[in-house]
């Protein structure tokens, strides 16, 4: 188990509350170490540079004398010390030393340098080392006057950055001081769920008195689940919940006038006292407002309202749209606050934000070039991308680089026509199915639901394709077959004119988010290769991971002629997708000197086949299944208690996706404030309340986020 020692501020004795801290342990019979990784002020002795920090570790015990991975002469900044001796802190760097020297100890203790935002580098604060290493947070605090502001600011920014708050330790205390004593005393009856110890003013050195503070905090850990840590944040009661939500729709609060009850910054203390009813503040839920560094001003949202068009809204009534400030790992910060992110920005973040991985690639490819045409030209970011795209798809043989996935289903289509044209011409109408959903364009369009598909204004215009049932048959149900029976019949009586099938393996994602079984798509193939045609799976949603398997069609015994990949491709840093065909699709269109005829202007991108390239290896690399398996167990968990209320109609989990249907389409926009004021980004639609995470995101946020769908089904907040 490990713990992560930092402060409100600098010289609030954090070092000596480190070592107390070793030597209680110590005492209880644990084998336990604390850790300095970073130290500046450091002096000369003997030849070396020793840590003074380190040295109080040692008087209490020898074996702590373990010097930093950094230690910097001058007392500041740990960004502005490195600057001076021309050396830069890394975080990788700085896990890799918390892991070396924690493997063999039952307790690491692990103590950061002043407080909780002090810079490392340019880009990055012990605040990105602490989420790294997701440990309990033991909170110093000097108990004097302003301690109780300090300590519920860093208590709401550490819970709103997903981390759980072992103690908080007023150091310094005097029991004679009036101050000291009231300070402890509103703090505790404010953080219920995380003890507050006292330490009182004891002689340098004293490590042994105390040490006989943290006995009792000691004895109540359970070393077998630490995420039992900081029960204030863990779960909001129903009352709690119909509270918040009274105080949110200005129903029940007579002592608050219209413009208080609508008023963003009145919400966060209304939510404080809610929580408060049940002795707790629920802040990992409801975040403050945050700035940030790379923020060049205030967002005009009122311009955004009046001029920005969004995706599927009116340009004249919007639904309100929230500004971020910025990103990273798997919460969005906007001028409301954190958000545990839901959706992976529309499934494709699978790897969350600001990943310093990624950044790194695109920069270093940036410095030889951002772009070139792909017409006569290549390079190596396309070339390496493809070798590992055919390593992880052996079936398939040409990649064709697209901006997009709504193009790449477009290549995809074309490329199906392409090859009839020069084996069967008269073979030009696609089958689908039901309640599937290609893109926005006007190719992938006509291969959408006509009726739910989001585009039935254009239907008079779009080329008329066949369509079929949805599949009937649930992925977590015997197969039936007669549940192809319908599909086979309609691609019998018109096997002459079909070009190709196209359908989403396994999960409709925007038609429905519909699961069914993997031998439907068996059947699809035994069709295709019955009469030769073209088996397209569009797997731009399902691909990489998110249905549990790298691709969705592992989970069938055939493969695709062609499938389109994307969103999760370039891990969310930019636009990007692929088509890959088979052998004989590639030949049989360029037969008889036939082309392709497409040709984005951004095709291969340099960057984007980087950016992608590094995603890909980090995934690989990764136990992506095992995280996901995780994910797919905390939805089954989180989501299984919607099924008896009111308004569901069903719950369906697979892999990294968890969907509550209801019975009736929802308010999408006041779900979505609703959710916001949660702290959770979650974006319904038709009748769907649906998470799609990043795989980065720790158990404690999956349960945030299955809570929040829950309250929001209990209260109704769906009926608007």
């Amino acid at each position: 188990m490990k713990f992560f020692v930092t402060a409100v501020n600098t010289e609030v004795g954090k070092t000596f509350v480190t070592a107390s801290l070793l030597r209680a342990f110590l005492q209880s019979g644990r084998t336990a170490i604390a850790l300095k990784p970073v130290q500046t002020g450091c002096e000369m002795s003997g030849g070396r540079l020793v840590a003074p920090d380190v040295s109080e570790y040692a008087k209490v015990n020898a074996y702590s004398d373990i010097a930093p991975i950094y230690a910097f002469k001058f007392p500041a900044s740990p960004h502005y010390s490195a600057s001076l001796e021309h050396r830069e802190i890394k975080t990788d760097e700085i896990l890799k030393f918390i892991d070396a020297h924690s493997a063999q100890r039952e307790i690491t203790l692990i103590e950061g340098a002043g407080g909780i935002f002090v810079p490392l580098n340019s880009h990055e604060s012990f605040l990105d080392v602490m989420r790294a290493v997701d440990a309990p947070i033991v909170l110093v605090c000097k108990n004097e006057l302003g301690a109780i502001n300090s300590a519920l600011c860093s208590v709401y920014v550490l819970r709103s950055h997903g981390l759980k708050i072992a103690a908080l330790v007023l150091n310094f205390t005097d029991e004679k001081d009036e101050i000291c004593v009231s300070n402890a005393a509103y703090l505790k009856s404010k953080l219920k769920g995380i003890p507050v110890i006292s330490l009182r003013k004891f002689q340098k050195d004293d490590f042994a008195a105390a040490a006989r503070s943290f006995e009792n905090f000691i004895a109540s850990l359970n070393f077998n689940d630490p995420s039992q840590m900081d029960a204030g944040a863990a779960n909001l009661n129903e009352t709690a919940a119909i509270a918040l939500d009274a105080a949110q729709r200005g129903q029940k609060d007579a002592n608050l006038d219209e413009n208080s009850k609508n008023s963003d910054a009145c919400f966060a203390l209304d939510t404080a006292q809610v929580c408060e009813q049940d002795g707790e503040i629920k802040s990992s839920h409801v975040a403050p407002p945050l700035m940030s560094a790379s923020n060049t001003g205030p967002i005009d949202l009122n311009f955004d309202a009046k001029h920005l068009w969004h995706p599927y809204t009116s340009a004249t009534h919007p639904l309100k749209a929230h500004g971020v400030l910025r990103a990273e790992g798997n919460k969005i910060y906007t001028t409301q606050g954190a958000l545990i992110d839901g959706m992976s920005s529309w499934w494709c973040a699978v790897q969350g934000y600001g990943s310093e991985t990624l950044n790194a690639a695109a920069t270093a490819q940036m410095k030889e070039f951002s772009h070139v045409m792909f017409g006569g030209l290549t390079h190596a970011p396309a070339v390496n991308l493809g070798k590992k795209l055919l390593s992880m798809l052996p079936q398939f043989d040409r990649i064709f680089y697209a901006d997009s996935g709504s193009v790449a289903v477009e290549v995809a289509l074309k490329a199906a026509i392409c090859y009839q044209q020069n084996v069967s011409p008269k073979k030009n109408k696609i089958l689908t199915v039901r309640g599937g959903y290609h893109g926005d364009t006007f190719g992938a369009m006509s291969v959408c639901d006509p009726v739910t598909g989001m585009h039935s204004l254009f239907s008079g215009i779009l080329a008329r394709q066949i369509f079929a049932p949805r599949p009937s048959c649930r992925f977590d149900a015997p197969f039936d077959p007669s549940s192809t029976d319908k599909i086979s019949k309609i691609f019998k009586e018109n096997k002459d004119e079909i070009a190709a099938i196209i359908i989403e393996p396994i999960v409709q994602g925007a038609g429905g988010m519909w699961f069914y079984h993997p031998k439907f798509l068996d059947r699809l193939r035994e069709l295709c290769d019955e009469a030769n045609a073209v088996l397209i799976f569009d797997e731009i949603a399902t691909g990489f991971w998110r249905t549990g398997r790298v691709f969705a069609y592992e989970y069938c015994s055939a493969a695709p002629d062609i499938i389109c990949i994307g969103k999760a491709l370039s891990g969310g840093f930019m636009s990007f997708a692929a088509v890959l065909t088979n052998e004989k699709i590639a030949h049989g269109v360029s037969r008889n000197g036939g082309v392709l005829m497409h040709g984005p202007t951004f095709m291969a991108n340099p960057l984007a086949c980087a950016v992608s390239l590094k995603n890909l290896e980090i995934l690989c690399a990764q136990d992506t299944a095992q995280k996901v398996a995780q994910i797919h167990s905390d939805l089954q968990e989180g989501l299984r208690g919607c099924r008896s209320l009111d308004g569901v109609a069903d719950v369906r989990t697979l892999g990294a996706i968890g969907v509550v249907e209801m019975k009736e389409a929802v308010d999408v926009e006041a779900l979505q404030e609703f959710f916001v004021k949660r702290g959770v980004w979650i974006r319904p639609f038709g009748k769907n309340i649906y998470l799609m995470p990043p795989f980065i995101t720790p158990r404690s946020d999956t349960q945030a986020l299955c809570e929040a769908i829950r309250d929001a089904v209990k209260l109704k907040i769906y009926k608007g």
